[in-house]
């Protein structure tokens, strides 16, 4: 009798709700009262509104895919740090190389180019660390001569340097 009662539309009543169980049936709503309010605010009234309410929904979207692409560089471990042992034997490795290929590369670059900056050792005669450093430096010192020459030496090397972009560059930033 039970279940023809539930189709009869009776009530099943419950004594710790407000009268109705409080599982949905067939004369209960699915959603919550409150919930159908919220939602009967939000729909829109007019073309207008509907058009912006789908521009909404698209960027939404839209934020959410940049969000779930983003990735946190402050969690990724630094797993690519180069060991001080690892970092001499890499730079033995490139000078080889480079060595290896100096002749080949030099056909490349014009006659009337020459390399103004030497790998020379400075000379140990020269004064210039002391000149430097003791701040006492006038027109007549002959090392003053020497320092403006080096000076036009690198800056005519700087104006040599051509710079092609290779595209973006990421830099981790680590706090320590």
């Amino acid at each position: 009798m039970g279940a023809f009662s539930s189709c009869l539309g009776s009530r099943v009543h419950s004594d710790e709700s407000d009268g109705l169980d409080q599982h949905p049936s067939e004369r209960t709503r699915l959603l919550p009262s409150d919930v159908f309010r919220e939602n009967l605010d939000r729909v829109p009234q007019n073309q207008a509104e509907l058009e912006q309410l789908r521009t909404q929904e698209v960027l939404k979207g839209i934020v959410q895919r940049t969000a779930d692409n983003l990735i946190d560089i402050s969690s990724i471990r630094m797993l690519d740090r180069i060991q001080p042992e690892h970092a001499v034997e890499r730079a033995a490795e490139y000078r080889s190389i480079l060595a290896g290929v100096g002749p080949q590369l030099r056909q490349f670059i014009p006659s009337d180019t020459t390399n103004t900056l030497s790998n020379s050792p400075p000379d140990p005669n020269s004064r210039f660390s002391d000149l430097l450093a003791g701040g006492d430096i006038s027109k007549e010192d002959p090392e003053c001569e020497e320092i403006a020459e080096v000076i036009q030496r690198v800056q005519a090397t700087l104006k040599e340097i051509k710079i092609e972009p290779v595209g973006d560059i990421v830099v981790p930033f680590m706090s320590t």
